[in-house]
C-alpha cells in the first residue's frame, strides 16, 4: 500500500506540473483513499483546486496532522490573504501560492502602518503580452503574468517557460515522438482495420468489436511506450488519435462505398471509434 500512495502522489504531482488538474485530483484523491493522514496528498488536493475555500479546508487538516509543516503553513497563510482580499477562485486552477521574498516584503508593507499619502504603485504588465496588466508573478522567475500565461505548479504558479522546463520527462515530447507515434498508430490501424473488416460480421459482431477494440489500443500504446519512452501528453494524444483515424480510413469507407452500412461496416467503425478512445485515454 506504501509503495502504491507514493506512486500516486508521484502522479499527482506529475500532471500537476503538467497542468492536468483533473487527473492531479484523481491521484491525490485515491492515494487519500489508501492514507487519509496523508500530508502531502492533503497538499496536493489544495494545489488542484480551484476554490480557495477547499484550499483552505486540505491545508488545515494537513496542519493538523502535521501542525509543523512550513509548506502547508506558507501556503495557508497565502489562501488566507486571498480570501481575505475577496477572492473566490484561483485564476485557471492555479494551486496554492507560496509567497516568494518579494510578496513577503509587500505583505510585511501592508501590515505595517500607512503613511498619510500612499505611495504610488507601479503598473505591471505581462512579460509575454505586454498590453495586459497583472497581479500575478511566477513563482520561480518572478516575471509578471496574466491569467492566460498562468500554468499550475504544486506550489505556486508559473510562467510557460518555467512550466515547459519543470514538466516531468513523460510529457515532453519532441517531434521525433511525435513522427513516431503517428508511423506506429498509421501502420497498426492499417493491418488491425483490415482484419476488422474481414472479421466484424454477423450477430456477434459488434460484441467481438467491444471486445477487441480496448486490447488492440493497449497493444498499440504499449508499443509506443518502449519506442518513445513511454511519452504521454495532448500531442500524443492528437498525433495517435489522427495516425489511427488515417489507417482505419480506407478499410471503413471501402464498405461504406460498395455496401452501404452493411458489409461489417457498421462494427468496424465501432471498432475504430473505440479503438481510438481507449489509446487516447491511455496516453492522457
Amino acid at each position: 500500500m506504501v509503495s502504491e500512495v507514493e506512486t500516486l502522489l508521484k502522479e499527482g504531482q506529475a500532471a500537476l506540473l503538467a497542468g492536468d488538474a483533473i487527473e492531479a485530483r484523481q491521484r491525490f484523491r485515491r492515494a487519500l483513499e489508501l492514507d487519509a493522514q496523508n500530508v502531502e496528498a492533503l497538499i496536493g488536493m489544495a494545489g488542484a483546486v480551484r476554490p480557495y475555500r477547499e484550499k483552505q479546508e486540505y491545508l488545515q487538516q494537513a496542519l493538523q496532522i502535521d501542525p509543523a509543516n512550513a509548506e502547508a503553513q506558507a501556503s495557508l497563510t497565502y489562501v488566507e490573504n486571498k480570501l481575505a482580499s475577496g477572492e473566490v477562485l484561483a485564476p485557471r486552477g492555479v494551486s496554492v501560492a507560496e509567497p516568494t521574498h518579494l510578496q513577503l516584503e509587500r505583505m510585511e508593507q501592508v501590515a505595517e502602518p500607512s503613511n498619510p499619502i500612499a505611495p504610488a504603485v507601479d503598473t505591471e504588465y505581462c512579460y509575454i503580452h505586454p498590453d495586459r496588466e497583472t497581479g500575478l508573478r511566477c513563482t520561480n522567475c518572478d516575471r509578471p503574468i496574466c491569467h492566460e500565461c498562468v500554468r499550475p505548479a504544486v506550489v505556486g504558479q508559473l510562467c510557460p517557460e518555467c512550466a515547459h522546463a519543470r514538466r516531468p520527462r513523460n510529457y515532453q515530447v519532441s517531434a521525433g515522438n511525435l513522427a513516431v507515434a503517428f508511423t506506429v498508430s498509421f501502420i497498426a490501424s492499417l493491418l488491425i482495420c483490415f482484419l476488422a473488416v474481414l472479421i466484424l460480421r454477423g450477430f456477434f459482431a459488434f460484441i467481438i468489436a467491444f471486445i477487441l477494440a480496448p486490447l488492440v489500443a493497449e497493444f498499440i500504446v504499449r508499443i509506443l511506450d518502449r519506442l518513445t519512452h513511454a511519452k504521454r501528453g495532448r500531442e500524443m494524444q492528437i498525433t495517435v488519435g489522427i495516425g489511427l483515424g488515417f489507417g482505419a480510413a480506407p478499410w471503413i469507407l471501402l464498405p461504406l462505398l460498395i455496401g452501404g452500412l452493411g458489409f461489417g461496416a457498421l462494427p468496424s467503425l465501432l471498432f475504430v471509434g473505440i479503438a481510438i478512445a481507449t489509446a487516447v485515454a491511455r496516453l492522457r
